[in-house]
């Protein structure tokens, strides 16, 4: 019988993650240059969203990692709380700060440019830069109050409706920093006397990251109570529960159903509620956390139920992340449609709120996809530094395990944020993913924009997939269209100063050069796009010379070949009338062999009868005299010459 060969648990997992990431990264092609636009984008925010997530998370864990192996961590729950609210508010005043240098509110919103800089570039690298950072460091500003929090919850490890209350509490005093440092912000953004466009894009950005993460804190801290009560066990800070304690079919299906509530009421709420304000978008963002966060749990525990995934097992989250991305991008094909359909519509505002909501819903399973992937990456770089160990054999030196994930992190965020920077987010920027709610007018705008057919670019480009050139092509459009509105408004907007008789003259001409340096700006976007397809036409281009020098080297191959043959039948037909040539002459020495052989015969038989002759001669002969005696008389015998 054949042995039975074994595969380890490493190999087993090397070979799933080749074949898996060969597979996933075709997926990602295959959506990134969809025909459809709205499922490009969302392909393209989902990569985002992991890629933010993923660098924001391994930086948290790398410095929370280190603080807790220096003994900056508390001894008690009260004091591990305590301190992780302090670095909590580190990381909210790290977000405050750093945003504020990125737009250069202390010079007042005034840069000095250099020689040759324009105005309206500088405004457009800020708003990518800002973008970069507020999402960065909001993520890491929502872990950090996510560990605060959770750590507050284990005290009421024993009562639901406590551990249910502190996601409560952390939602009133998350809301009341908040408000207060919204008041700062506004103190320092008028100290002045003025308000520039550089301070608004600041306080914008802060409030909307703030709402990030205020949403993240309370969904997370809340879905960990509601899994308390469904299994009887509070989770730890970050979400497990000991090996076989985790909730079991039906109770992952109820916490599905709860979380598909939760999106139900953003939806209602969105689509038709009458309730406004900051308090009604933070209920919205919450509660498609919550959804997401259900979701994420539901399909962890199920599947390790199954036995498809391990707890802690690094096959197992992959698993795991591959069918939430799954799911995700399930749903998200099923809800595109719908959206598209309400977009082709002529909008009335209802309508309108619906597709919006639906697209919130949509952007939410794009962050649930990040999430499940970040947890595959996070336990990666865990078992790195466990295993790989870096220390002195001399004199027994090692580096801890916190400070070789510091140094992996700090490197794995190094190599990966310039490339999500400038690679990534400028083409979700193109493509209108960060596009900021517009007021009643802008609403009018996109609904009259809207009553074109969702279909239409899916129908001009014959329903087929895009090749990059096309995608370039469409971003530059986005880029063409944006820069127009936005000199459009910004000009308005000078205009308008100009008709009130309370501003100055200066302040007017200073917004219409403003609006012209925004347009000169999206200008040059759109000279750089060109620039990239002219690239890639020139090498297009350079292939096409290459294919037909290819053509005519293998024509060239081709005409050798065949005198190579002409001169080989040549070759053949001589060799053939020499092996006959040889044959004859073969046949002609054996015919001499055989006429020698019989003159050698005769030569024996001549011998022979000569030898007998010379014995006869030697023997003497009597004759008879005449007188009657005898006398002898010799024999003669004559030899030819042919004889001898």
């Amino acid at each position: 019988a054949e042995e039975e060969v074994k595969v380890s648990a490493l190999n087993l997992g090397v070979a799933m993650m080749l074949l898996g990431s060969i597979g996933f990264m075709m997926l990602l092609c295959f959506l990134m240059f969809h025909h459809d636009k709205d499922i490009r984008l969302y392909s393209w925010k989902v990569i985002c969203a992991t890629l933010s997530i993923f660098i924001a998370v391994l930086l948290f864990q790398a410095f929370d990692g280190v603080l807790k192996y220096m003994g900056i961590s508390g001894s008690t729950t009260i004091q591990q709380f305590w301190i992780s609210c302090a670095v909590s508010m580190f990381w909210f005043l790290m977000l405050q700060v750093f945003l504020a240098a990125v737009c250069r509110v202390w010079t007042c919103g005034r840069p000095k440019l250099r020689a040759g800089e324009d105005k309206g570039m500088v405004f457009t690298k800020m708003e990518l830069d800002l973008k970069c950072w507020a999402t960065l460091l909001g993520h890491i500003t929502g872990f950090s109050s996510i560990e605060a929090w959770c750590t507050l919850q284990q005290v009421f490890s024993d009562s639901f409706v406590g551990s249910m209350m502190v996601a409560i509490v952390a939602g009133g005093v998350l809301w009341a920093v908040h408000i207060g440092t919204d008041v700062v912000r506004d103190w320092l953004v008028k100290w002045d006397g003025c308000e520039d466009e550089y301070e608004k894009l600041w306080d914008e950005e802060v409030e909307e990251t703030m709402e990030d993460v205020i949403a993240l804190t309370v969904s997370f801290v809340l879905v960990q109570g509601i899994r308390f009560g469904i299994g009887g066990m509070l989770p730890d800070g970050e979400g497990n529960l000991p090996l076989g304690q985790d909730l079991n079919m039906s109770g992952s299906i109820f916490l599905i159903v709860i979380g598909i509530c939760f999106a139900a009421g953003s939806f209602l709420q969105n689509a038709f509620g009458s309730w406004k304000g900051f308090a009604a978008k933070l209920f919205s963002l919450a509660s498609n956390f919550i959804f997401a966060w259900a979701i994420m749990f539901s399909v962890n525990a199920i599947l390790e139920e199954r036995g498809y995934a391990r707890k802690g097992d690094a096959l197992g989250l992959v698993v795991a992340g591959l069918a939430i991305t799954a799911i995700g991008f399930g749903c998200i094909f099923i809800l595109d449609p719908i959206a598209d359909s309400l977009e082709g519509q002529k909008q009335d505002g209802s309508s309108r709120r619906v597709r919006d909501s639906i697209v919130e819903l949509v952007e939410t399973l794009g962050i649930l996809i990040g999430f499940s992937w970040e947890k595959c990456f996070d336990n990666a770089v865990d078992d790195i530094a466990i295993e790989v160990h870096v220390e002195d054999s001399m004199d027994g030196f090692k580096i801890p395990p916190a400070f070789t994930k510091m140094g992996l992190a700090l490197g794995l965020a190094l190599f990966v944020t310039p490339a999500w920077r400038f690679y990534i987010l400028p083409v979700v920027f193109a493509m209108g993913g960060f596009k900021k709610e517009e007021g009643e007018e802008g609403e009018e705008e996109s609904a009259s924009e809207a009553s074109a057919p969702a279909d239409a670019d899916a129908k001009g480009k014959g329903g087929r997939r895009l090749t990059l050139v096309e995608v370039m092509d469409e971003a530059q459009a986005s880029l063409v269209k944006r820069a127009s509105s936005r000199s459009n408004a910004s000009s308005g907007d000078g205009y308008r100063r100009l008709s009130d008789g309370s501003q100055s003259k200066e302040q007017t001409s200073d917004a219409l050069h403003e609006a012209q340096a925004k347009a000169f700006a999206s200008a040059m976007q759109v000279q750089s796009l060109r620039g990239e397809v002219d690239h890639l036409v020139r090498e297009r281009n350079e292939l096409q010379q290459q294919l037909t020098q290819a053509k005519e080297q293998n024509e060239q191959v081709d005409q050798n070949l065949k005198q190579a043959e002409a001169a080989h039948a040549i070759d053949v037909s001589r060799l053939d009338a020499q092996e006959a040539h040889v044959a004859s002459l073969q046949t002609e020495l054996g015919a001499r062999r055989a006429e020698a052989e019989g003159l050698s015969s005769q030569v024996q038989v001549l011998r022979r009868q000569a030898a007998g002759a010379q014995a006869a001669a030697a023997t003497p002969s009597l004759a008879l005299p005449s007188d009657g005696g005898v006398s002898p008389t010799p024999t003669v015998v004559r030899i030819t010459s042919g004889a001898a």
